[in-house]
This record gives structure tokens, sequence and C-alpha cells, in this order.
């Protein structure tokens, strides 16, 4: 038996929808029946982890009552760079945050003042627990954020020095300040930690992610000698230097597209 592992925006969903693609849904269902392990590792804070993952799956069985819900006991959900998480026990939603990964009083507010100063190209993500992060302003141009980064980026280095524990992390239209630990290898072995509590020993990782810091999933695998397979389903450009030590699967198609095309190929794909 596989296990998959799925990044979330960009890999369930596209840049024109928040919403997880409704045929990957039914793809997702269909390993659960199988009795597939399905992990989700996540920036996202856990509300809206909540939101768009967790109870999209509990609402599809809520409209399918042939299928038991207590196939959800095969999932897990990681946020925040593993801050927070979500499985199911008997069917039952159960939610943990980490509190050793809750950022300091007084840090936020010197990140809040210094996105404050920024706001015309920035917003707070509130919604997150244990990590702050800042995202673009939806009516900001790309490049307009690219070039005012690297100044936000220095003024929160220069809040969180006192703090050697945490770190400056950016991706195309975000800044998070967070715990070093934290980070998508970190989830990783958290989720490796609960499929060996539940009795899983996968023959193999299928693992979907669509930008650089996804492939600290792959890596985590690598360090422990897991076999896997890597599909990326991101613009390759997205890459720029990075060089990964394992080999990607990358997919014609990107975001949620790609992995559908993955799922289609390898005839895991069927409409209930």
């Amino acid at each position: 038996m596989n296990a998959y592992l799925f990044d979330v925006d960009g890999v369930l969903n596209n840049a024109r929808s928040h919403k997880i693609n409704p045929e990957l849904i039914t793809i997702l269902i269909n390993k659960l029946l199988e009795g597939v392990p399905l992990g989700f590792i996540s920036g996202r804070g856990l509300l809206w982890l909540r939101s768009g993952v967790v109870k999209v799956l509990e609402n599809y069985l809520n409209d399918h009552p042939g299928f038991k819900k207590n196939i959800l006991d095969n999932v897990y959900i990681s946020g925040e760079f593993g801050g927070a998480t979500c499985i199911h026990e008997n069917g039952i939603r159960k939610e943990f945050v980490n509190k050793e990964f809750t950022i300091p009083e007084e840090v936020k507010r010197g990140l809040h003042l210094v996105s404050f100063q920024y706001s015309d190209y920035v917003f707070v993500v509130t919604e997150k627990q244990t990590t702050f992060t800042v995202v673009a302003n939806e009516h900001i141009k790309e490049e307009d954020f690219q070039a005012r980064k690297n100044d936000m980026i220095e003024d929160y280095k220069q809040i969180i020095a006192p703090y050697p524990e945490l770190e400056v992390h950016s991706d195309r239209v975000a800044i998070n300040i967070r715990y070093k630990k934290a980070n998508k290898g970190y989830a990783t072995d958290m989720f490796l930690s609960w499929l060996k509590e539940k009795g899983f020993a996968p023959e193999k990782y299928i693992v979907f992610g669509d930008s650089p810091s996804d492939l600290e999933m792959g890596e985590e695998l690598q360090k422990r000698q897991l076999p896997f397979e890597f599909i990326f389903v991101g613009e390759q450009s997205e890459l720029g230097n990075t060089k990964p030590q394992f080999p990607l699967t990358i997919t014609k198609g990107h975001c949620d597209e790609g992995t559908l095309e993955y799922f289609s190929q390898n005839k895991a794909y069927e409409k209930f």
C-alpha cells in the first residue's frame, strides 16, 4: 500500500480558486475507501484548513450516507508548517496546536508595527495561531510586492533578532515569521510518526508539491531512506536555482490539473 502526501494550495486547487477541485475530492475519497492513508501539509492556518479541506471531506461523506465517516481516521492534516494538526478518531474531528511554536506577544507587537508601515502592500493573516504571516494585497502587482519584499524582510529580521529560534521565510506572495523548527520537513516527520502509531507501513510515498518549500517533504523522506515519488505540479520556473537532491516527476498541467493528470495516467481516477 502507498501513502499520499499533499501540499494544499496550488496542488488541490489553482490560483483562480481557493476550493479543492471537485474531481480531486472524488479521488481522495476513493483512496480513503481503499484504506489508503492521506497526509496534507500546508503553511495555511488550521482555521482555513478546517474550512477548505476538513469540512469539504466531512460534507462529502454527509452527502453520501453509504460511506462510513470513520474513513477520515486515515487523514492527517498539518497546518502552519507543523504548528497545528487535525485528525479524526472514530470519525470525530480533533485539533491540536503546538504551544512550543507560539510566537511571544512582544514579538507579535513589533511585527504588527512593521506590517502597518507596509499596509499599502500587505495585510496580516489573523487566523494563524503559531505563525505570523503577511500576504500581498490583492490589488498589488506581484512585481511591486517583490520590489518591497526585501525591505520588509530586513525590518522583520530586526524585530526577531533577539530570538535566534525564529526565522523569516518568504515565498512568491507571502512572508512568514516562524520557529526554525517549523517547516514541511518537521510536519512530514510528524506525519510519519502518526502513520507508525496507526500501524501503517507504506511501501511507497507519493508526494505532491508546487513550490520549492514543498521539496522539504521529499528531503525528509530521503533522509529516512524511504521510497517515494515526488510529483511537481507547479511551473518549472518556480524552482529557479533550486536543485533537488532527488528526481521529480513534472506534470504537463499545473496545479490541480497536474494532480488530476497524475491520477488519470495512473488509472487511479474513478467517479462515484
